[in-house]
């Protein structure tokens, strides 16, 4: 049981952990207008650029409160942003009682704390420095995807601070905003998109996009060709070494590709307001479920005397 808890909290984890670094996609990046949004009615588009736009707009709202379903257990995820202060916040929780799990991340001056709670309370997992700074991270993040010239460096300081890990070790981030670019135009070929197992419908004013990778060589394969430019000699010796897959997950410390390669994943989004409604994640073992319930004006109070006391504690 302690075994399933700590996968359920890695999942969990994972997914607060990405939406953090995608919700730092910039204001600046206004996305689609309304008639543009609207020529995606019957095709869907191209979904990474819908995607984006949907960040975008997550991103304007500043926080967000999405209701979660993780098989029988029912949880919440909230984010909340003040770029100003430099300050980003992210709370789960999921079950009940003696089965809850939550976790509660801050990043404050220049700080990134880590908190955790199961069966036996709230304990601190870790703090280190993040050098992020988000009102820099948003203007090149902006500038990369309108295809203007970027502070490589910079980007490389900010997006390291937020996962933890010198990244310029194994990406070249001249190149990067190049593959960024590269890899949201492979989203409109057929071969990726055969590869990725694409598919859209419509469903009234909703846009329904859904991936399910039939062979994860290939998948790795169309990805690699389209990354491999923003790889450093390590990481290309790391991949050569290990494969794609099993080279990152020793950098990041999990099997992210086989996670996504081996699953389902469906996502909805507003044909007109462009905001994310729902996306569901299914594999042999699990259904994860994060439904929107509202942007803009979310707190996180955590009512926890022992949390308290941590934070007291720890956050300087």
């Amino acid at each position: 049981m302690k075994k399933l808890r700590h996968c359920v909290s890695f999942l969990i984890a994972t997914t607060a952990v990405l939406l953090s670094i995608l919700l730092l996609l910039p204001l600046q990046y206004a996305g689609a207008s309304p008639p543009e949004r609207f020529l995606r009615l019957n095709d869907g588009g191209n979904v990474a650029q819908s995607v984006l736009d949907s960040v975008a707009i997550a991103l304007s709202c500043k926080s967000g409160i999405f209701d979660i379903r993780k098989d029988e257990a029912d949880g919440v995820f909230i984010y909340r942003i003040e770029a100003e202060k430099d300050m980003i916040e992210t709370y789960w929780n999921l079950g009940e009682g003696n089965n809850q799990t939550a976790s509660y991340i801050i990043i404050k001056n220049g700080v990134r704390y880590q908190f955790s709670m199961d069966e036996d309370g709230w304990r601190f997992e870790s703090s280190r420095v993040c050098l992020t700074d988000l009102k820099r991270l948003a203007k090149n993040m902006a500038l990369v995807l309108t295809d203007k010239n970027a502070d490589t460096a910079a980007l490389a300081t900010d997006l390291s601070g937020i996962v933890g890990i010198d990244l310029s070790k194994y990406l070249n981030f001249q190149a990067l905003p190049t593959v960024i670019r590269s890899m949201m135009k492979t989203f409109e070929d057929e071969s990726f998109r055969q590869a990725v197992g694409y598919s859209f419908k419509r469903e009234d004013f909703t846009l329904q996009y859904h991936f399910s990778p039939a062979d994860s060589k290939i998948l790795t394969d169309e990805i690699h060709a389209v990354a491999k430019p923003a790889y450093t000699k390590k990481l290309q010796s790391i991949v050569n070494v290990a494969g794609i897959a099993e080279g990152f997950a020793g950098i990041f410390g999990f099997d992210l590709y086989g996670r996504l390669f081996y699953g389902d994943l469906s996502l909805s989004l507003g044909a007109f307001s462009g905001k994310l409604i729902k996306f569901t994640y299914m594999n042999d073992n699990t259904t994860l479920t994060v439904t929107n319930r509202k942007y803009g004006g979310c707190r996180i109070k955590i009512d926890s005397a022992q949390l308290e006391a941590l934070m007291a504690k720890h956050i300087t």
